[in-house]
């Protein structure tokens, strides 16, 4: 029952467009719309930035050895590879 009800500010748009002329409410509803998809969006990415900075100061010390490991496994699938299939 909670997601069949409508929030507080569309309830506000939606009686302001009932009582305004339609291309008034198709243009508050367009706005209500797309503010309530890019509201979060903006959020999100305000907040993976900072914790995109935060990691890479944190983790920059093992890249390194994170790449050394990726080459290695690499490698070590390759020459599996070469010795099972013997090509």
């Amino acid at each position: 029952a909670c997601g069949a009800t409508p929030c507080a500010p569309l309830l506000i748009v939606l009686g302001q467009a009932a009582v305004s002329t339609p291309f008034e409410a198709i243009a508050s509803g367009a706005a209500f719309s797309i503010t309530g998809f890019l509201s979060p969006v903006i959020i999100w990415l305000a907040i993976s930035r900072l914790l995109a900075k935060q990691m890479h100061r944190e983790i920059l010390q093992w890249i390194k050895w994170f790449q050394f490991g990726c080459y290695v496994l690499l490698a070590g699938i390759s020459l599996y590879t070469i010795i099972i299939y013997k090509l």
